[in-house]
Formats: structure tokens, sequence, C-alpha cells
């Protein structure tokens, strides 16, 4: 199933995708043209971590909850490089994001 993701970041323009239920919130930034910043991208470093505005997600592997403390009724943080979504999203990244340019032999490499 694919979900409507929406990613903020402070006056940042805000990037608007779909995502499949099987597919990290990171890979799907990067298929619309959009790197978000990650380190390890196994859930352990929290370099992606991210506010659940509203929606809900799903973890794909294990992640360090260690970088997700904080936690309240408010607030839901999560590691977006290890988590796809469960239903439409709206996330708030901690760190901004840059916009991937493909040039033309990248392009046919993938």
């Amino acid at each position: 199933m694919s979900y409507r993701v929406e990613i903020r970041h402070g006056d940042l323009a805000p990037i608007q995708s779909r995502c499949d239920s099987d597919q990290t919130l990171v890979s799907a930034a990067k298929a619309a043209g959009f790197m978000l910043a990650t380190t390890c991208l196994r859930g352990g470093c929290g370099a992606c971590k991210a506010v659940v505005i509203s929606g809900t997600v799903t973890a794909l592997s294990p992640m360090s909850q260690n970088h997700c403390e904080g936690d309240t009724l408010e607030t839901s943080y999560q590691l977006i490089c290890v988590a796809a979504p469960s239903s439409d999203l709206i996330l708030e990244t901690e760190s901004p994001w840059q916009s991937r340019t493909i040039s033309p032999l990248s392009a046919r490499l993938g």
C-alpha cells in the first residue's frame, strides 16, 4: 500500500511524495530527489531523527530507542531510515535536506 508523506523542516518548502508501506521514508525522499540527513541507515546513529506530527509509522528493522527518548504524548520521534508509513504521514526533520541533482551518467546508472 502507498501513503502520502509530507516532510517538513523549518522554513524549507515541504517535501511531498508517496511512500510504500515496505519502503523507508529516507529511500522514498531520495526517489523524489531529496537527500535527508543520514549516517548509518540502520537505525542506530540518530542522524535521521524526526518528529511524527500526524500519522503512524512502522519500523522495518530494529532501531535504537536511545535516540527516540523524549517521546511524550504530544511528541513521537522516529528514525526514518528504518521506518515506513502505515498511514498518511506528516514529519518534521531535525536536519535540513538537500536537493538531489542527477547527472546524465548517474541517471543511466540508477
